[in-house]
């Protein structure tokens, strides 16, 4: 509220609904925001804007209104580093927990400002789980780790409960460390978030998972946040049906005429 419906009410908060023009909302935008990316200035503003309309029309002060948006282009599929990478990178870091760290963000989908501020008690050895408690959605969340990275995590010294787990300062200390290591197993450099959330969509995916269950298992809002991975759901669907197999395929075989002319 504080950072994108204030502005709309400084702005509008003493106009009325039906005297706010696509244009003016448009001039607020490049006034409040100049010069970022049209999915921000769409995420930001124009979609807080819808909304409080869509409130203004439910209360019954205003009538039904789709605002005018700036067009999106169309978002290229992420790149992201396959398992042979993390497995050069993780032998290049230097200390346990930095490769502790890089496991759990890359099998966990944790954003590396969550992989930062992990401690000591929100990690739950017993039960394999992790609480990231300061998402980027402001809800907490338990993730579900695998065993080798559970096993990993468990090595790591956990006599605070407060401390962090990873002893990182900031996310900023993680990318430098990535950093560094990509250029000692002189490799190419991926950024926390394609080598961390990037590569825990792909490899969910593959194993055959629907985008749903990647929603939901990364700690994504919507499947809106997800469509940029469709076209690995895609690619899954479509080997597994020309993968199908019947005891139908040998009697089909049978019909091929024995003159190609029939």
């Amino acid at each position: 509220e504080a950072r994108f419906v204030s502005p709309l009410l400084e702005r509008f908060g003493t106009t009325r609904m039906r005297d706010i023009r696509d244009t003016d909302i448009s001039a607020l935008g490049n006034k409040v925001y100049p010069g970022v990316k049209q999915d921000t200035l769409v995420r930001q503003l124009y979609g807080p804007m819808q909304a409080i309309w869509n409130k203004g029309v439910e209360a019954k002060l205003a009538e039904p209104r789709v605002i005018a948006k700036p067009k999106l282009k169309k978002r290229a599929a992420p790149k992201y580093p396959r398992d042979e990478w993390l497995l050069k990178v993780l032998a290049a870091m230097t200390t346990l927990p930095q490769r502790a760290s890089i496991l759990f963000m890359s099998f966990s989908g944790a954003r590396a400002t969550e992989v930062v501020e992990v401690l000591c008690r929100h990690f739950d050895p017993d039960a394999a789980r992790v609480t990231i408690v300061d998402t980027k959605n402001g809800e907490s969340r338990e993730v579900q780790i695998p065993t080798f990275v559970n096993e990993a995590l468990k090595l790591l010294p956990r006599d605070d409960p407060d401390a962090k787990l990873f002893g990182y300062a900031s996310r900023f200390s993680l990318t430098r460390i990535l950093k560094r290591s990509c250029d000692r197993a002189k490799v190419t450099y991926f950024s926390p978030h394609r080598a961390g959330r990037h590569a825990f969509a792909a490899r969910f995916l593959a194993d055959g998972h629907s985008l749903k269950a990647l929603m939901e298992g990364g700690g994504w809002k919507t499947l809106n946040a997800v469509a940029v991975y469709s076209h690995l759901e895609r690619s899954q669907v479509d080997r597994a049906m020309a993968g199908v197999t019947t005891p139908l395929s040998t009697q089909l075989a049978q019909w091929k005429p024995s003159d190609p002319t029939q």
